[in-house]
């Protein structure tokens, strides 16, 4: 189990964020999509990160910080 600097570092890689779903972003880090989510959810309550509801799908971009 990764820890949470080492989740962070990954999803500080920029090469993540051209904007994807919180599924593709669960592929990308090698994290199951539950946890995925509600880890973008914190990184979006500290700003770290933006979601945006396109139709049916959230997707996530990297935030002002």
């Amino acid at each position: 189990m990764k820890n949470y600097w080492e989740i962070r570092e990954l999803f500080d890689d920029v090469k993540y964020w051209r904007t994807d779903s919180s599924k593709d972003l669960a592929n990308k880090v090698d994290l199951i999509r539950t946890f995925t989510c509600n880890f973008l959810k914190a990184l979006e309550k500290q700003g770290y990160v933006m979601s945006k509801r396109i139709e049916s799908i959230k997707v996530y971009f990297k935030g002002d910080r």
